[in-house]
């Protein structure tokens, strides 16, 4: 289980590890993926199946976690039947805001799959080239979770949660930036 984010009616950014078999490193076939928008409790707002999977070019499912394949754990489904934003909106891009900024992720996590958990203040540790660290305590499931940070009165995606670790008793989260890979998903749909 992961989560993902609609970016346009027909788009859903996620990590590329969710869409990607551990073993073979293989992207799953279109038809065996699913979106489901809006879910609480058994409801949904919306649903579609994957039409296209397209993986940042540079994501070695196989490869050891380190910056250079978190860099690039990013993927888009392109859906098979759009989910009109009336139903569930879509969030626009936006570059990582300064170091110290409070942002928010919005996951499924695991130990609460069947609603969503907003995790607020989660504070840039440091961000290199596509990486950003998160001061933030994520779990299981968070992965593909969107880090959203507020301009304008509005919710805009700055990156996709992709692993996290322990420090001091304490997980961090590392994350993709989606405005500095999703170039490269975009070209990879080509």
């Amino acid at each position: 289980m992961c989560t993902g984010t609609l970016v346009e009616e027909d788009l859903v950014l996620t990590a590329a590890h969710c869409v990607t078999h551990h073993f073979t490193g293989k992207v799953f076939p279109p038809g065996a993926v699913h979106f489901v928008a809006g879910w609480r409790r058994g409801t949904k707002v919306g649903h579609s199946k994957a039409a296209a999977i397209p993986v940042h070019p540079d994501y070695d499912r196989r490869a050891e976690i380190g910056p250079e394949n978190v860099a690039a754990d990013l993927a888009l489904i392109r859906l098979a039947e759009p989910i009109a934003q009336e139903k569930a909106p879509f969030f626009h891009i936006a570059p990582p805001p300064g170091l110290g900024k409070a942002l928010t992720i919005i996951s499924y996590r695991e130990d609460r799959a069947h609603a969503l958990t907003r995790q607020k203040g989660c504070e840039i540790r440091s961000i290199h080239g596509a990486n950003m660290d998160l001061d933030c305590n994520v779990t299981f499931g968070a992965s593909g979770s969107p880090v959203f940070v507020s301009q304008g009165g509005e919710s805009r995606v700055v990156a996709v949660v992709s692993e996290m670790t322990e420090e001091n008793g304490r997980r961090v989260a590392f994350t993709v930036l989606a405005d500095t890979a999703l170039p490269a998903v975009l070209a990879a749909q080509e």
